[in-house]
């Protein structure tokens, strides 16, 4: 909500006076900004899938470089399910997820 519609121009207007005046110090002061809508990604699953999957591999990693857990075979998977992520969704797999939701 803009501060003119909330408070009024009288007192927008007495506001720029007294900051004209350096009577009100304007770190003290809120201003309104002014809210461009914008086009916002939001995170898939997948995508979040394959930012955890990345983020439990770099310290297996890790530990293997230090010399931990030798023996165990570590496989990173990170470039594929990163690459699964960016894939569509093909219309079967679509197909079978609606029909296994309305069971």
């Amino acid at each position: 909500m803009k501060i003119t519609t909330r408070c009024g121009t009288s007192a927008v207007n007495g506001l720029n006076d007294a900051l004209a005046a350096k009577v009100l110090k304007t770190n003290r002061v809120r201003a309104d900004t002014i809210v461009v809508e914008a086009n916002v990604a939001y995170p898939s699953d997948a995508g979040l899938l394959a930012k955890g999957v990345a983020k439990m591999a770099a310290p297996a990693r890790g530990l293997q470089a230090m010399g931990f857990a030798t023996r165990t075979r570590l496989a990173d998977r990170t470039r594929l399910v990163r690459a699964r992520a960016r894939l569509p969704l093909s219309p079967s797999v679509e197909v079978r997820i609606v029909r296994a939701s309305m069971m």
